[in-house]
């Protein structure tokens, strides 16, 4: 809920229960999935297994350079989470300091030197991290995970512009720019690019007064789910079958987006 600084932590325990508040949405627009998918399959789909499974991009943090296999890391979670932080979302006073829970599910923002929409950006990267919440053998109960506008790690940032300029009816200043698919699925999945998560064609717009909301919470936590679930056989999986559970979840939560 809107103004509380602890909050069920949907994005990163995939057995927290999450109860809406009103009833599931209604499958009754199909205008946005629709549009989604075109945007995307304007451009040829890449075929499974075409791209190298041990990624570049992860610099070593995620994966061996050796073997490409995923390794315990000392500092745990927090540099992974600062791979998908685009720290220029951030203005140069903010600082924002995070403690996740792992054993209950649950973070607590507890830095307040920032506002709403800074804080869904850092939640953001939170959430596309989720993934890789497992990698150590000997996780921790807890950890922080503090963000700046100087140490977000991602190699790309969202074309936050071109998308404000095609939608000029958006007011900047009530919305937050959310990716639709998660940007870890390019390091996880090898038949979907980067780039293409970062493009305008994965973006959309949130109220700044739904970003604590359950939808939103649920939203995350069916994407979670559905990449754990897939992440076993990650070339079985095709850029189409992410942008078609795209649609859907853009349809089944289509009060949630603007866009």
């Amino acid at each position: 809920m809107l103004g509380k600084t602890i909050r069920s932590l949907v994005l990163i325990a995939t057995t927290t229960t999450v109860q809406l508040a009103t009833s599931t949405p209604v499958f009754c627009s199909t205008t946005q999935a629709e549009t989604f998918k075109k945007a995307w399959v304007e451009q040829p789909l890449i075929p499974a297994g075409a791209l190298m499974l041990a990624d570049p991009r992860l610099h070593g943090t995620l994966r061996d350079s050796n073997c490409g296999s995923i390794h315990p890391m000392s500092d745990y979670y927090s540099p992974i989470v600062l791979r998908y932080f685009e720290s220029s979302k951030l203005g140069p006073n903010s600082n924002l300091s995070y403690l996740i829970n792992f054993k209950d599910g649950q973070i607590e923002l507890k830095n307040k030197n920032s506002n709403q929409a800074e804080q869904f950006y850092c939640e953001q990267a939170i959430w596309e991290a989720t993934p890789f919440e497992k990698i150590a053998e000997h996780p921790p109960i807890s950890q922080t995970c503090e963000f700046t506008n100087k140490n977000g790690e991602a190699d790309l940032v969202s074309d936050d512009s071109k998308f404000f300029q095609e939608h000029p009816e958006l007011d900047r200043k009530s919305v937050v720019v959310a990716h639709v698919i998660p940007a870890s699925a390019a390091d996880i999945f090898t038949t979907i690019r980067y780039s293409d998560l970062y493009s305008v064609k994965n973006l959309s717009a949130i109220k700044l007064s739904d970003i604590h909301g359950e939808q939103l919470a649920a939203y995350r936590k069916e994407w979670i789910n559905y990449i754990n679930e897939r992440k076993k056989n990650p070339l079985k999986l095709t850029q189409e079958s992410l942008v078609d559970q795209a649609a859907y979840l853009k349809q089944k939560y289509h009060t949630l987006f603007l866009i």
